[in-house]
């Protein structure tokens, strides 16, 4: 590479500084940055104006040449992953590579790009990389093209066009320093950088129909902010430049690698300084001087709202509110309170401070003082304010905090923030306290309607345990009296060896069934389907009581079905011992089971007197009951497991003539 051409610089220094405008306009567009590949686009951007930098650099620094070098061959293969993710982003297509793979591969670029800058294996290898890297950005774009809808095509055709001419230039490049073609590499390199300045437009033109909000003009102090960066970093990047040289003047034979020693580790520090969230909030300050203005208030409400609204976000709104509230003014993290009674406050979460020794706290002259407050109170003032007493330990001291927020809603006190130290410790300005102001109403909205929904999925989650508890006191109910009959029939036939071993038998029923309720009890989410045999399922359900075994009739041997075991055998146990319970004890009981087709059908039949007449609609509503100690919550148990598993609960009774309780299963039973 020939860079002593002052037109390659300039066309350079022009690519650079358009290209980094175009990269600053794309991350501040939410559209694009959350759209298929924005995050590749803004690299492949950036990795433009950074070829574009180190190639007007190389003239006067002769050892930027190196990083010329990497920053070519980063440029085409940032734009292939931006190209590649798109095209896979079109098609909804998974990933073909496996996380380690992609890892893996990505080193072994890494490695062969930074060979290829330092000319390890020879220049050859770094041309022929090159032009393998623009054939596969073309490749990619080619691919892309195939897959684009109409919508997607117009709106992304001007930037493909863009890239497309670019990645050519690259490769016609890389064809004449393997001598492919015949010309001046300097003619090439000018026509690089000639494209690229031209590519700009377009690039333009295509992040406009992404999002026209992206090219909405600037507020002046994010003008400001740009052109002081942009300022110090040239500032930077000229001195590291002229020191380069110097020591690659004044050391003939190490001074290459001093340089280029040096030279990286300015880069790396000027990254990690860019980095620092102290060096931003510094900066900040220094903006808000020079403009006058402290805040772009629109952008602060739109990130607190992208903030505490992430619903995807790990963390939970209490600590993205602090997170949003503090990210505002700087601060480093906080603590949240909420208030529980007139003077009591619990805390609901903490970030980035010291957590204190109570979680519960009652502080009445504090509660009055924040009620009263309009805006945040420094800390060191805060003492002031509170008359009397020690400094609470559940407080922050000032310097490790640094303000209390009060939260009022509907102008009621809610809660508090403590927000920790800043970054850049400083006095808070009048536009800080109004946004303050403004944030912390909001957060307080957020806060009352997340209480609220979680209070009310608590009282959901207790009437859903209350009504399953009330359906199992119902089976407690019957084991009770199983146990009741078996200890009177005791009284009489201990002595008789068949009885005893029928009670002995009757009891371990009635454990088992007692650990069944307290296993549904503890359940919060039913069991998957499973094959059962319906036949094997329902001589289960007879039991091995001898005063309550049904008679059993069917003509299958066996019947499979897919349900859940459990559920339904809880069921049928309900219908039969609501059966027994209307003969008195005497039966006659039967248990049936037939099939029609794919459905299942099982029946209870009683001989009981039957249901009156008003009672026969409503006899498995919940609380409809005929026994004097009944609870009325066999039957509608029982249904409400049958409908759980997909079938329903039919009820047929006649005054007189008994009682038929019949299950049906559709779609239970396989293909005949």
């Amino acid at each position: 590479m020939d860079h002593g051409d002052p037109l390659v610089t300039a066309l350079a220094a022009l690519a650079s500084v358009t290209f980094t405008a175009i990269w600053l306009l794309a991350g501040r567009s939410a559209m694009v940055r959350a759209g298929p590949g924005g995050r590749q686009l803004e690299i492949a951007l950036l990795a433009t104006a950074a070829a574009a930098a180190t190639t007007a650099l190389s003239r006067p620094v002769p050892t930027a040449l190196v990083l010329a070098r990497a920053a070519a061959l980063l440029e085409p293969l940032a734009w292939t992953v931006a190209l590649a993710g798109w095209a896979r982003s079109s098609t909804a297509g998974r990933d073909p590579w496996p996380p380690v793979a992609r890892r893996l591969s990505g080193l072994l670029v890494a490695v062969a790009i930074l060979a290829a800058a330092l000319e390890l294996p020879g220049p050859r290898f770094g041309h022929l990389l090159h032009a393998a890297l623009a054939l596969a950005g073309l490749s990619a774009l080619v691919a892309l093209l195939r897959r684009l809808d109409e919508e997607g095509f117009w709106k992304l055709k001007y930037l493909l066009a863009a890239v497309g001419a670019v990645l050519l230039v690259h490769l016609a490049a890389a064809a004449r320093a393997l001598g492919a073609l015949a010309g001046g590499a300097d003619g090439l390199e000018a026509g690089r950088m000639l494209v690229t300045v031209l590519a700009a437009p377009l690039v333009l033109v295509a992040l406009g129909r992404l999002d026209e909000a992206a090219l909405a003009p600037l507020p002046g102090r994010t003008m400001a902010a740009g052109a002081l960066l942009a300022a110090a970093v040239t500032v930077y990047g000229a001195a590291v430049g002229w020191l380069a040289y110097e020591i690659h003047e004044a050391f003939p034979n190490a001074g290459p690698g001093l340089a280029l020693a040096g030279g990286t580790a300015a880069v790396l520090a000027l990254a990690l300084a860019l980095a620092s969230g102290q060096v931003r909030a510094l900066l900040d300050r220094l903006v808000g001087r020079l403009t006058g203005e402290r805040f772009d208030y629109e952008r602060e409400w739109l990130r607190f709202i992208d903030t505490v609204g992430a619903c995807e976000a790990e963390e939970g709104l209490p600590l993205r509110v602090i997170r949003a509230v503090a990210e505002a003014v700087d601060a480093t993290g906080g603590a949240l309170w909420v208030r529980t009674e007139d003077d009591r406050f619990e805390l609901l979460a903490i970030r980035n401070i010291d957590r204190p020794a109570r979680a519960t706290v009652e502080a009445p002259g504090l509660a009055a003082v924040l009620a009263a407050a309009d805006g945040p109170i420094e800390l060191d003032r805060l003492a002031a304010l509170v008359a009397g007493g020690p400094w609470p330990d559940w407080l922050p001291r000032p310097r490790r905090g640094w303000l209390v927020l009060p939260l009022p809603h509907r102008g009621q006190l809610s809660g508090f923030m403590v927000l920790a130290e800043p970054r850049a410790g400083r006095r808070l300005s009048p536009q800080e306290r109004r946004l303050l102001r403004i944030l912390a109403r909001e957060a307080a909205s957020y806060l009352a309607e997340e209480l609220a929904t979680r209070a009310l999925a608590e009282a959901r989650q207790f009437a859903a345990f209350s009504r399953k508890l009330a359906f199992l006191t119902h089976d407690l109910k019957n084991v009770a009296a199983e146990l009741q009959l078996a200890a009177a029939n005791a009284r009489r036939h201990l002595d008789d060896p068949t009885f005893r071993a029928d009670l002995v038998a009757s009891l371990d029923e009635a454990v088992e069934r007692l650990y069944e309720l307290l296993a549904r009890l503890r359940s919060e989410r039913p069991a998957e389907p499973e094959g059962v045999d319906l036949v094997r399922l329902l001589a289960e359900a007879r039991g091995s009581r001898p005063h309550r075994r049904p008679a059993f009739r069917s003509p299958l041997a066996s019947l499979p079905v897919r349900v859940e075991e459990e559920r339904l055998l809880a069921a049928l146990r309900d219908l039969i011992d609501n059966a027994f319970e209307a003969t008195g004890e005497k039966g006659p009981v039967e248990l049936l089971l037939r099939r029609e087709g794919r459905a299942a059908i099982v029946e209870v039949r009683d001989g009981g007197p039957g249901l009156p007449a008003m009672l026969d609609v409503g006899a498995a509503r919940p609380f409809v009951t005929t026994k004097p100690t009944g609870l009325g919550l066999g039957l509608a148990a029982a249904r409400e497991t049958v409908a759980s598993l997909g079938g329903r609960l039919e009820i047929e009774s006649r005054p007189g003539r008994g009682t038929t309780a019949r299950i049906v299963l559709p779609e239970a039973v396989g293909e005949p």
